[in-house]
């Protein structure tokens, strides 16, 4: 989704922006589709001095990993588990 320069003017003033369409993610080389989703630039809690997108409330990264797994489940492909340490 290509933004115009309105859109991003008002997220470089921290006001929300409600978007619908398909949203590309590099991590997972595809496109998601939202409707009605809400944009907003947040100060990065984890890293100070930086900020971060969020959409409907959650990092950009976190929002593309949720649909991530809302697709696979639709197509009924399991999830990856985390396994941890084996010793």
């Amino acid at each position: 989704m290509h933004c115009s320069d309105a859109i991003i003017s008002e997220l470089c003033r921290f006001k929300k922006v409600l978007l619908k369409g398909n949203f590309y993610s590099s991590e997972f080389n595809r496109k998601f589709h939202a409707e009605n989703a809400t944009f907003l630039f947040e100060k990065d809690k984890s890293k100070k001095g930086s900020f971060q997108i969020c959409v409907n409330g959650v990092s950009l990264i976190q929002w593309f990993r949720t649909k991530m797994n809302e697709w696979r489940e639709n197509l009924s492909i399991p999830t990856k588990q985390n396994k941890g340490i084996r010793l």
